[in-house]
């Protein structure tokens, strides 16, 4: 994408060429890997263990002390794993959207976290 100027120029960019909507990974840093945030923290914290374990591991503490907040008991896999990565957990899942807004506020939002 071009430079934006406006609000009006950036829903204007907002569709592709044959008028289908873009698929974004809002993000404050362009040159970013699209990896996911468990990928970032096994290189920084457990770079020489086991993908699964290392993931089993994050869940099963997630599941553990999550307990007392968490409505569904009997949630599967991909809502746990859902839950888990939106209260701060790095999990497997990389966020998409289709609504330029979301991915707006992502891109500008300024947290260590994203």
């Amino acid at each position: 994408m071009s430079d934006i100027e406006s609000v009006q120029d950036f829903f204007k960019k907002t569709f592709n060429e044959d008028g289908y909507p873009y698929i974004y990974r809002g993000h404050s840093k362009s040159n970013r890997k699209l990896e996911p945030s468990i990928a970032r923290e096994k290189q920084r914290y457990q770079p020489n263990k086991n993908w699964n374990e290392f993931e089993q591991s994050i869940l099963n503490d997630f599941k553990k002390y999550s307990q007392p907040f968490i409505q569904n008991k009997n949630a599967s896999e991909l809502e746990t794993l859902t839950t888990a990565q939106h209260s701060g957990c790095p999990t497997r899942l990389l966020e998409w959207t289709m609504n330029p807004l979301i991915a707006l506020f992502f891109a500008v939002e300024k947290t260590q976290h994203h």
